[in-house]
């Protein structure tokens, strides 16, 4: 869908609008710059930005699935962490896909190699209270962890920065 057929609403803390995301049949809710940035209209260049992130979503979603994976097996592995028993075994990463549910997209207002850094934030089993935020650029997932980690723009600047 093109980012222009999108009807962005501000909503007294960032602009946001809604999305179908890969292998998620509901639309679910795209926030552009979830930090440091005021209320004036989106620009021509946000809006370019937002359509690369909204177009490199498939792509992105592949990328996820093996550092999700991993990700998974070691808090599976963790001695004194979760309970193995509460985290069935998973052989792909759509294994554990399957067992999440994505319930925002981050679209941050850093671009670095010429892609945005965009969080994904997901309902998970194993925390029920926080959730999981994964933080990309490009086909590179960058960081995961509690859901957080999808919103704070200091990761990407500092990743950014980094290389």
């Amino acid at each position: 869908m093109p980012v222009r057929d999108l009807t962005f609403v501000w909503d007294e803390f960032y602009w946001t609008t809604r999305i179908t995301a890969p292998d998620h049949p509901d639309p679910v809710p795209l926030v552009y710059a979830p930090e440091a940035r005021g209320d004036e209209p989106l620009s021509e260049a946000e809006l370019h930005t937002i359509g690369t992130a909204v177009d490199d979503l498939p792509v992105l979603w592949q990328a996820l699935k093996a550092p999700l994976l991993t990700h998974y097996e070691e808090l599976r592995a963790e001695p004194g962490g979760l309970d193995p028993e509460d985290l069935p075994a998973a052989a792909s990463g759509d294994d554990v896909l399957a067992l999440m549910e994505l319930s925002e997209v981050m679209v941050h207002q850093i671009l670095h190699g010429g892609h945005p850094y965009v969080g994904l934030v997901f309902a998970c089993p194993w925390d029920d209270e926080h959730g999981l935020g994964v933080l990309m650029n490009g086909t590179r997932t960058v960081q995961i962890g509690g859901a957080d980690t999808a919103h704070l723009l200091w990761i990407a600047q500092q990743d950014s920065e980094a290389g």
